[in-house]
């Protein structure tokens, strides 16, 4: 998703569970979006939409759990100690906004190795776990955050202006030439989530896009073109929007 982007203060992010993973002693935590209130097209176009709930999976380690926090705390130090605001860190227009650390409950310790598995230390870590991102989230700066909106999967941190990792030729800076500007170039674009498009698109625009088989990929090969399908959008009397 756009950094740039306001949409999401417009959402209530709820927790529904945490499912510890045995295995990779991995949480799972699930959630759901629901809007606030429609969000309004430009002056041109007075329709308003609304969004249904999405519900989503993502998995998190307890590690992930620690940076989150420790990202949390480095913004508020920030803040308080009357420093600039770390760059990147809150979507437009929401600087200074941060979630106070000191208002979370503590997160549990680490388990001693080869405890991990154990029944009543899983269950254990599961509720002090929910505990923990059920009050970043009770905090109305939350989704403002960047670390918790990529926490969370709603927003893609991986695609930084500065510098991006392509397949074939590792890290490049966004100022060096290179021969792979295509991939460069699309390593540099916005993610911008499905549930959002609507927000994003009027009628008559043309999207482009490619479809992640196999097919589609020897079509894209064969005639040297980035997307393989295209679609107009249209005011329908069908549509629910």
């Amino acid at each position: 998703v756009d950094a740039q982007s306001k949409e999401f203060t417009q959402y209530r992010v709820s927790v529904s569970q945490i499912v510890p993973q045995t295995v990779s002693s991995t949480p799972v935590t699930s959630h759901t979006t629901s809007p606030r209130s429609s969000c309004s097209r430009k002056k041109d176009a007075p329709k308003s939409s609304s969004f249904k709930a999405l519900e989503w999976q993502v998995w998190r380690r307890y590690n992930e759990f620690v940076e989150l926090h420790r990202k949390l705390c480095a913004q508020h130090q920030s803040q308080a100690g009357g420093g600039p605001s770390p760059s990147g860190t809150n979507i437009a227009g929401t600087q200074g906004r941060f979630v106070d650390p000191e208002k979370l409950p503590r997160l549990p310790g680490k388990a001693i190795f080869g405890r991990s598995f154990n029944e009543d230390v899983v269950e254990a870590r599961r509720v002090a776990l929910a505990a923990y991102l059920k009050a970043v989230l009770d905090d109305p700066h939350a989704l403002s955050s960047i670390h918790v909106l990529s926490f969370l999967g709603l927003m893609s941190t991986s695609r930084e202006p500065e510098t991006v990792h392509t397949k074939n030729n590792g890290l490049h800076n966004h100022s060096s030439s290179t021969n792979n500007k295509e991939e460069v170039d699309d390593a540099l674009r916005p993610v911008i989530h499905i549930g959002q498009l609507d927000s994003y698109l009027e009628w008559g625009d043309l999207v482009l896009f490619k479809s992640d088989n196999a097919v589609s990929g020897i079509q894209r090969a064969v005639t040297s073109a980035e997307w393989d399908h295209v679609a107009l959008v249209v005011n329908s009397e069908y549509s629910s929007g």
